[in-house]
C-alpha cells in the first residue's frame, strides 16, 4: 500500500486483518487485530477510487471496492497498488489479509508489470474458426 495518512497506519501495517461479513462490492470491511478508534465522524469529501482504504470511525477499515463511492468524508489512510486490485477480489469474510507499505516507484513497476502480463494473456485468446465475433 502507499500511506496518505500514516498516524492512521499503524493497526492496519502491524498484524494480519479479518475480512469482516458486511463485506460487500463496495467495500471490503477489515478488523485490525488492534483496532484504534477516531473522532473523525466527517471531513470534507475528496475523491474516492477502488483499493482506496479508509479509516472508519469505530476502528475497522474500508478497502473500497470495484462500487465503490466516488467521495468519502472518512480518513484516507493508504491505496493499494493496483496490481493488487485483482487479488482482493478474489478475497471473502473471514479471511486474513495483511499489508505491507511500499514507495510510489515501486508500486508504478509492479502496476506495469501486472498490466503487460494482462496484455500478453489476453492476445494470446483466440476465437475457434467459425465463431461469430
Amino acid at each position: 500500500v502507499i500511506l496518505h495518512e500514516p498516524q492512521f497506519a499503524a493497526s492496519l501495517l502491524a498484524a494480519p486483518c479479518r475480512i469482516l461479513p458486511d463485506s460487500n462490492r463496495q467495500a471490503l470491511v477489515l478488523a485490525p487485530a488492534m483496532a484504534v478508534p477516531h473522532a473523525e465522524q466527517q471531513r470534507v469529501s475528496r475523491p474516492q477510487w477502488p483499493g482506496a482504504i479508509q479509516a472508519l470511525p469505530d476502528g475497522r477499515f474500508a478497502v473500497l471496492g470495484p462500487e465503490a463511492q466516488t467521495v468519502g468524508g472518512y480518513p484516507l489512510v493508504a491505496s493499494l497498488v493496483a496490481a493488487e486490485l485483482p487479488r482482493l477480489g478474489r478475497c471473502s469474510a473471514g479471511q486474513t489479509i495483511r499489508f505491507a507499505a511500499t514507495d510510489l516507484a515501486t508500486a508504478a513497476a509492479r502496476t506495469c508489470a501486472h498490466e503487460r502480463a494482462l496484455a500478453d494473456w489476453l492476445a494470446r485468446i483466440r476465437l475457434p474458426e467459425g465463431s461469430p465475433e
